[in-house]
C-alpha cells in the first residue's frame, strides 16, 4: 500500500539511541539506505568517523531544546542488541529491558 508523501526505503540499522526526555524514554534508530553504494561499508556505529557518536548525541539534545525539561542520550545499542530485545518483547526504550539498564 502506498500513501501520498510516503517514501519507502530499504534500510540497514547501525545503532539505536536510547533518549530520556524528562520522564519519557524513547528509542531512535540510526539507519542507512541498503541500496546506497556509498554506505556499503557501514554496518555498525563504530564504522562512522570517531566523532559521529558525540555529534549524534548533540543533535538529539538540540532537537529537543525547545521542549520543556531535559534531553539526554543515555545509551547506544548495537543492532544485534536491539533485535534481541525486540524479539524478547522488550523494545529498547522499555524500562523492563532484560539487561538491567535504565
Amino acid at each position: 500500500m502506498s500513501y501520498p508523501g510516503v517514501v519507502h526505503v530499504v534500510a540497514r540499522m547501525l545503532d539505536a539511541l536510547v533518549i530520556r526526555t524528562g520522564e519519557a524514554i524513547e528509542t531512535k534508530l540510526l539507519c542507512v539506505s541498503e541500496r546506497d553504494h556509498h554506505q556499503n561499508h557501514l554496518r555498525e556505529l563504530d564504522d562512522l568517523p570517531t566523532n559521529a557518536s558525540d555529534e549524534l548525541d548533540a543533535r538529539f539534545a538540540a532537537y529537543r531544546m525547545l521542549e520543556p525539561g531535559t534531553c539526554e542520550v543515555v545509551d547506544h545499542l548495537g543492532r544485534d542488541e536491539v533485535v534481541r530485545e525486540w524479539l524478547h518483547g522488550h523494545p529498547p526504550a522499555d524500562p523492563h529491558r532484560t539487561n538491567g539498564q535504565l
